[in-house]
């Protein structure tokens, strides 16, 4: 490592600024602050985060700062590249580490209060820049396949096919209608959506809604979730019981009331959208003649200004990572936990309000969509355009 040393004849403050310059360089870390204290978040894609400990000497009213290294993915599943960069990163830690820790970081209290301001200033005025960037890359004649364009294209399908269980055909028609670069970063934006939807208290949402709901079921769901639209699945990550007071959730509880279970593989019953995944593959893969979306896919997907743009717009629900679920938990347990964490929700689909209206002598949401497509093949036959699109499920 070049040798960057520290000015001896400099405060204290301005060291430990040095410090966390040297950091953010050697790494792919970036201070932030947050609940009055000072934190290090790495790349989404790294393998180690530097913590800051802060050591307070309460005698001498003394912060004492040192820094030490932790992995940051466990048990990630490593092919020969991921363990080569492993072991990279892994050297460039001890390294900055080695450097770091010949060094005594020494604070007064004031001095901390102002190390805390200065971080806070830097995250303001990146925050500031970000959105100046993001404002002129939009704005460019030539520029990518927004986030916005996304959801306007999943709204446009689902309105065109009427209802969400119709909408992967014409969703296949608009992205076959993209240029190639677009559809593969429908795909990016798509990807990255479902990954910042993986989380806790969501996946109980999707657990009451389909009677259970498996890791594979969980995408499906995310699938599902995504295909109703942007207002639906930011409203879902603030508040993953919100869900309960949309129209199509509760249809579903219609069904799942009427026939006491939701039938494996269930199309209509369940808030699950499988092919909803592939939709750009298979664009992809009919304006190609077959080829693979996955051989062009980037990685990380987007970059940290288009990735930034995305997550500034989410507001996650406080408790969103709250565990329920576990290895050898009772039911019961489970049941009362889901009750606590989505209680409208749970009165929809296993309380009073499901029997209820599964009782009312209401025509079932299923007949209704089964009979308006039995009049509409009686009056035509739509016609084909892409022959070699796969077709949704037969119901």
């Amino acid at each position: 490592m070049e040798e960057k040393p520290f000015d001896n004849d400099a405060s204290n403050l301005d060291n430990i600024n040095t410090a966390v310059s040297l950091i953010e360089e050697m790494t792919v870390c970036r201070f932030t602050t947050g609940m009055g204290e000072v934190f290090v978040y790495p790349d989404r894609d790294s393998y180690f985060t530097i913590n800051m400990r802060d050591k307070m000497d309460f005698n001498a009213d003394l912060h004492r700062i040192s820094f030490e290294a932790k992995i940051r993915t466990m048990g990630k599943p490593m092919n020969a590249d991921d363990l080569l960069k492993f072991t990279q990163e892994a050297a460039r830690i001890q390294t900055l580490l080695t450097h770091l820790e010949s060094r005594e970081f020494v604070l007064t209290s004031s001095e901390m209060t102002e190390f805390h301001d200065f971080i806070r200033l830097r995250e303001e005025q990146k925050i500031a820049a970000l959105r100046e960037e993001i404002s002129a890359a939009n704005s460019a004649a030539d520029a990518p396949l927004s986030k916005d364009r996304f959801w306007q294209i999943i709204d446009e399908a689902r309105e065109t096919a009427g209802c969400w269980q119709d909408m992967h055909e014409p969703l296949v028609e608009a992205l076959t209608k993209l240029d190639t670069p677009d559809i593969v970063r429908f795909k990016q934006i798509y990807t990255e959506y479902q990954d910042l939807a993986y989380k806790d208290k969501l996946w109980a949402a999707a657990y009451i809604i389909n009677d259970g709901c498996s890791d594979d079921g969980f995408t499906d769901f995310r699938a599902w979730l995504i295909a109703q639209g942007k207002d639906v699945y930011l409203n879902a990550l603030a508040n993953p019981d919100s869900l309960a007071n949309l129209e199509t959730v509760r249809d579903l509880s219609v069904e799942v009331g009427i026939s006491k279970y939701t039938p494996p593989n269930g199309y209509f019953y369940a808030a699950e959208f499988e092919s909803f995944s592939y939709a750009a593959n298979e664009a992809y893969s009919y304006k190609l003649d077959g080829a693979d979306i996955y051989a062009v896919i980037n990685d990380p997907l987007l970059t940290d200004l288009e990735f930034g743009d995305i997550t500034n717009e989410i507001t996650y629900a406080t408790d969103i990572d709250a565990k329920w679920s576990g290895r050898g938990v009772p039911q019961e347990e489970i049941n009362a936990a889901l009750k606590q964490l989505c209680p409208d929700l749970y009165k929809c689909f296993r309380g009073e309000d499901s029997s209820e209206r599964a009782s009312d002598g209401k025509i079932s949401v299923l007949d209704e969509i089964k009979q308006s497509r039995q009049s509409q093949a009686s009056e035509h036959q739509p016609e084909k355009t892409n022959k070699k699109h796969k077709s949704d499920p037969d119901l």
